[in-house]
């Protein structure tokens, strides 16, 4: 379709002036008092672990079940009676010859 290059010079022209003629509001000292409170709504940005979206929440959660994990391990190698020493004495005692690090660990 095309358009006549007069159809186009009379809409710029009515722009033109639409946009020529419209009046200027100049913002009231309530609207001011509206935009600072916004502003001042907004606060000082939050510097450190806190201004990471969530992730304060999600360390102390990993710290929580860390700590849980650790007093599971504790207890269960407490009631087992489990110590590295007595392990590797055992092990030298039993292989003194073939004595070696991986026969220490129970490889």
């Amino acid at each position: 379709m095309k358009v006549s290059r007069e159809l186009i010079d009379r809409a710029e022209n009515f722009f033109a002036t639409v946009y020529k003629q419209k009046e200027t509001v100049q913002p009231g000292a309530q609207w001011k008092t509206g935009v600072m409170r916004q502003i001042r709504g907004f606060g000082a940005p939050d510097t450190g672990w806190t201004d990471w979206t969530g992730l304060e929440g999600k360390v102390w959660r990993l710290a929580a079940v860390t700590m849980l994990a650790a007093l599971v391990i504790t207890i269960y190698v407490a009631s087992t009676g489990f110590t590295p020493l007595n392990k590797i004495a055992e092990v030298f005692m039993s292989f003194p010859s073939d004595f070696t690090a991986s026969q220490a660990l129970g490889f």
